[in-house]
């Protein structure tokens, strides 16, 4: 038996024993419901009552504290949650906003069926509806098998957390394997970068901002993505307070609106990874890496120093278009301050050589000594410890091209091919959970063909859009203001670990239902189910074996649903120390992280052989008001939004571009009409657009926003991805830029006119 000692309790304050607990007593428990606990905090009004209601906002990774000041049922204001411990009074515009998507005339209220071409729908009952769903999925499953069942989960419904077990459980119960969503049109190559390092896909070094004295932010616009993948609420003032009392660098090829607050350096689109390579490089060339720090927490830095040897800082300028001594002076700043960090996001996880890109940054982290010190990385919080996704291989290969699966979820450039390429693997029936992969993924237009094709198509959302539209049903959901809901899936990215669980504001409109009501009941028409998992069952059973939990009465202090509950505006909760966050974190046997390997070396041979043609380069670009394409439709937040293509003026004028003009856009992949703007903001050779334009489904006010979708010129060809990871090239793409009178683009890759 192991023996309980003393420690600090898992809330702030007070103190606990902490033993093991019995598994069997845990499952037997969840089976009968009977330690939840009482349903709501006491004194809380029931969802649609008039009164104050706290929730929070689950659009982005912040997860800000808001109420919502109901009256006759409807939700009549949204504002922020002053009392919230982790927000503390901070949100902006797009929280607010859901009460418009809550009443948008343009919502689906009703199960939709489609009775012709696209977008061509009538109203139909659900229990019609289910009721064909399940014999036509069922004719499938009985014929060409579940190899021939896809998903596609959209961003829209990532947090929430009550309706992810009995999604997964009804495709477990299909055994299909075909997963796809937007992963890999944001961070699957971080993802894949963590395995090889940590030996977990799902464990990201986060900054230490609190401590921070020098950052260096690298494909990131914080002040307008609110971080992402960090949970920080009020991340501005953590910002401004680094730039008072250190320094912020911002390297990105456009000088966005944290560049502009900050320091900026202006590099090619996609060649951030040839200027980490020469930062580490540095750090060692100059006898500034920790060597000691490589040699107690690292295995394989040797090979990495080796391999890096040929990148020389004035290779990296001619690469990245910078100065030999901005690369090198960078590298010497960063080593001399002992509270620093590297920090990146999006923008270098769309690219060529996207896992190279991560691992390099967070080489130069451990290079630096900056791992797991105050002020420089560190691992999140866990809410439980142990991931089953340790080590784990790729699930498997797309059909075309033999792009891997990460966490189970296939490259967005394989989805067309595992629709149209004949075979009996061929997808034929396809569930779709708020996503819109024709206007969010590569290959738009074959994607549309492909839809139009398929034998059952189900999309469950709260609109028709331009890939939904193709549905045989759309299935009408909820908003989070409708659902409970918690915030344990960003819980690994706060870098103050918090907790809470909020009670639908009001009932559901119209007749919509959950997509765990939804799919649970397809998994008892489909298979007799009778054990569907319960969210919450599931969600207090994660909070009480976890490392802030009661482990069912073992940790009497610890944390339980039912707590949790009586804490309607969340719980801050004790930060475990970095060593043990280190600890968890690291899921290699030797319990170090691995900065060589195989997949490294090929990664850095591939690099050395790449040859950079000098084209236009396009990349993208987030404003707060439209970073959400699904929130189009809102009048308050695309009416000040007017996406163009920004050029730099040196390279419009041999065009014969001027602000205003409608250009094309072009490649071998496609291409689109815009209106240019010229723009000192843009490094020279590069051209910027913002994604998820260019609507055409059935949100009116969307659809006149303009705009055009920018994806349609990202490589479709699963050779031109990066094969490690299979994320989409959708920063740093060659196209040519021509004015749109023009009879055709130039073929020689420059644009010039």
């Amino acid at each position: 038996m192991r023996r309980a000692h003393r420690r600090r309790s898992p809330l702030r304050g007070g103190w606990a024993g902490r033993t093991g607990f019995d598994r069997s007593a845990w499952e037997a428990r969840m089976a009968t419901r009977g330690d939840m606990g009482t349903e709501a905090a006491a004194g809380l009004p029931e969802p649609g009552e008039d009164g104050t209601h706290v929730t929070f906002c689950h659009i982005c990774e912040a997860v800000c504290g808001m109420v919502a000041q109901v009256s006759g049922g409807r939700i009549a204001k949204l504002g922020p949650d002053r009392d919230n411990p982790h927000s503390r009074g901070h949100i902006c515009i797009k929280g607010p906003s859901m009460r418009d998507v809550v009443y948008d005339p343009d919502r689906l209220l009703r199960p939709m069926r489609r009775v012709g071409g696209p977008s061509e729908f009538e109203p139909v009952g659900w229990e019609e509806a289910l009721a064909d769903i399940a014999a036509r999925l069922r004719a499938i499953l009985d014929g060409p098998g579940s190899e021939a069942v896809a998903a596609y989960l959209g961003n829209p419904v990532f947090f929430n957390t009550l309706h992810w077990p009995v999604v997964f459980d009804f495709f477990a119960r299909m055994k299909t394997g075909k997963l796809f969503g937007p992963n890999s049109q944001d961070h699957v190559s971080r993802m894949v970068a963590n395995n090889l390092l940590y030996g977990d896909p799902l464990r990201m070094p986060l900054p230490d901002l609190a401590d921070c004295d020098f950052l260096i932010i690298v494909g990131s616009n914080p002040l307008v993505s609110h971080g992402s993948m960090i949970s920080a609420p009020r991340l501005r003032e953590q910002l401004d307070a680094i730039a008072e009392r250190g320094r912020i660098v911002v390297v990105d090829p456009r000088r966005t609106e944290t560049a502009e607050r900050f320091e900026h350096l202006s590099l090619r689109p996609d060649t951030d990874v040839w200027m980490l390579a020469a930062m580490v490089r540095t750090l060692f060339d100059e006898q500034l890496a920790d060597l000691a720090f490589l040699d107690e927490h690292c295995v394989g830095w040797r090979a990495l120093r080796d391999a890096l040897a040929p990148i020389t800082p004035a290779l990296a300028a001619e690469r990245c278009g910078l100065d030999e001594a901005a690369i090198v002076g960078l590298a010497r700043d960063f080593a001399a301050v002992p509270r620093a960090v590297a920090y990146s996001r999006a923008g270098i996880c769309r690219g060529r050589f996207s896992t190279l890109a991560n691992l390099l940054l967070d080489a130069l982290n451990m290079a630096g000594g900056k791992f797991c010190q105050p002020g420089g990385s560190m691992f999140g919080h866990a809410l439980t410890t142990g991931s089953k996704l340790k080590g784990r291989p790729p699930d498997r290969l797309s059909r075309v091209g033999g792009l891997p699966s990460v966490i189970s979820f296939l490259p967005g450039v394989a989805m067309p091919d595992e629709l149209l390429e004949p075979g009996v693997d061929r997808v034929r029936a396809l569930f779709m959970i708020a996503g819109n992969p024709v206007l969010s993924a590569p290959g738009g237009e074959a994607l549309e063909r492909a839809l139009g094709g398929l034998d059952l198509f189900v999309a469950c959302d709260l609109f028709v859009n331009e890939s939904n539209k193709y549905a045989d049903y759309i299935l009408p959901t909820v908003t989070f203001l409708e659902r409970a809901g918690a915030t344990t899936l960003t819980f690994g990215n706060m870098l103050a670990p918090y907790l809470q669980y909020v009670r639908p504001v009001i009932e559901p409109q119209g007749d919509v239902r959950r997509e765990d009501e939804i799919f649970g009941e397809l998994s008892r028409r489909l298979f007799a189910a009778t054990d569907v998992p319960v969210g919450e069952e599931i969600l207090d059973g994660h909070i009480r074996i976890g490392a802030f939990g009661n482990a069912f009465g073992e940790r009497p202090d610890g944390l339980t649903l039912d707590r949790l509950k009586r804490q309607p505006h969340g719980i801050m909760l004790e930060s475990q120390s970095r060593e043990e966050r280190k600890r968890v974190g690291i899921k290699h046997a030797d319990g170090k992280v691995h900065l060589w390997g195989d997949a490294i070396r090929d990664e850095l041979a591939r690099l050395h052989a790449f040859r950079d043609d000098g084209a236009l380069r396009l990349f993208g670009r987030r404003h707060l008001m439209s970073i959400n394409s699904w929130m189009h439709n809102v009048e308050r937040l695309v009416r000040s939004q007017h996406p163009t293509l920004l050029i730099h003026p040196d390279d419009a004028a041999p065009r014969g571009i001027a602000t205003g003009d409608r250009v094309v856009v072009a490649n071998d992949y496609g291409a689109i009409e815009v209106e240019a703007e010229l723009s000192e903001a843009v490094h020279r050779g590069s051209v910027c657009y913002p994604h998820g334009w260019g609507h055409d489904g059935g949100w009116r006010r969307a659809n006149g926003a303009g705009g055009a979708n920018v994806n349609l010129l990202s490589p479709t060809d699963p050779a031109a991805v990066e094969q490690l990871s299979g994320a989409s090239l959708l920063d740093g793409i060659d196209v040519r830029v021509a004015l749109a009178a023009t009879p055709a683009c130039p073929a020689d890759g420059k644009g010039e006119t």
